[in-house]
């Protein structure tokens, strides 16, 4: 995650063999042998993050909706990122999430350099906001 040229990574492991002490009683829709059956250990700066606050941040992330579109023929702006995500899997394949100033009111947000999306500058605000609690360790809930 990069926020205005300041760089921070997190690191996120997947372990099949632990039980999540967390779990509630099985249900009858549970089954013994999902691929679901994991938990999730999200480190920064060599600690472990609330998995719940990464989560929120996350979802709001992947939720972010375009209010409008860049105009047909239109090139996507070419200044610096107020904010860069990169993914990184561990089949070596990296996804790079992008937002770029467009106007006083709107981002454009782009994936691997792809996309005409813009999105509101408060709901950008938001996320910078989140990653930067997040960073401090702080615990988020969904306000």
């Amino acid at each position: 995650v990069d926020i205005d040229g300041k760089s921070t990574v997190y690191d996120i492991h997947y372990d099949k063999s632990i039980e999540d002490d967390d779990e509630t009683e099985a249900t009858d829709s549970d089954t013994t042998d999902s691929d679901d059956d994991y938990v999730m250990t999200i480190i920064h700066n060599s600690e472990a993050v609330d998995e719940d606050s990464f989560k929120l941040v996350y979802q709001h992330l992947i939720l972010v909706r375009a209010y409008d579109y860049l105009k047909a023929g239109e090139s996507a702006p070419s200044g610096k990122a107020r904010l860069t995500i990169t993914c990184k899997a561990k089949d070596g394949t990296t996804d790079v999430l992008k937002f770029v100033k467009y106007n006083e009111r709107y981002y454009n947000y782009t994936i691997n350099g792809i996309g005409d999306s813009l999105i509101r500058y408060d709901t950008l605000e938001k996320i910078i906001d989140e990653y930067t609690r997040l960073q401090k360790g702080e615990t988020l809930t969904d306000d």
